[in-house]
């Protein structure tokens, strides 16, 4: 490593540190339940481009902690942190555009949004997706595509409660399949499982 390099590491590391040192104290401040503060830390950190900071700001707007409820605000930081590729925001946000929440109901955005969270390797966007793709929301109904995205999300979740819902809802695709449907979405789900 040539010291100019590392040099430029320095200061980059410098400046990473005061940004995270907003982003931490903003997360600490929402532990002790001080809202007030955590807005403030948040957005010193989300301004500079914590896309982290964005989605918690997003979050507390959503929710009314520490500012008054405002989900048009809400969306915005959800929308900022997902055009970065945060995947949580980019699923938040696909969630806001599925129920018309903060924006105009749009399920093709919603699709889109989780799509993008979906090939960053955020299982429960796959989970939306399946969804989707069950009830042909935003996209042309596809029973094989529902009954991947179902059993990608039940062998990759770790909340038990998501988990079985998404055995569930493959199950009751499944039902609705030929055997060559289902001999393709086994084939899908097995090659995605063994990629991940």
């Amino acid at each position: 490593m040539t010291p100019v390099v590392f040099s430029l590491l320095l200061v980059f590391s410098v400046s990473q540190i005061v940004l995270a040192g907003n982003y931490d104290d903003g997360v600490d401040a929402y532990n002790r339940t001080d809202y007030v503060m955590a807005i403030q830390k948040f957005r010193q950190a989300a301004e500079t481009g914590d896309t982290k900071a964005q989605f918690n700001l997003g979050l507390m707007y959503e929710d009314g902690n520490g500012v008054p409820q405002d989900v048009e605000v809400a969306v915005r930081w959800y929308h900022q942190a997902a055009k970065a590729g945060y995947a949580l925001a980019q699923v938040n946000l696909g969630l806001m555009y599925e129920e018309g929440r903060g924006v105009l109901q749009d399920v093709k955005a919603a699709v889109y949004w989780y799509r993008q969270a979906a090939e960053a390797g955020y299982v429960l966007a796959q989970y939306n997706l399946g969804v989707m793709y069950a009830n042909g929301q935003g996209v042309p109904r596809d029973y094989v595509l529902a009954h991947k995205c179902f059993s990608l999300a039940a062998t990759t979740l770790t909340d038990s409660e998501v988990r079985n819902l998404a055995i569930k809802n493959r199950d009751r695709v499944k039902n609705r399949m030929s055997p060559e449907q289902l001999a393709e979405a086994k084939r899908f789900s097995h090659d995605c499982i063994s990629n991940h």
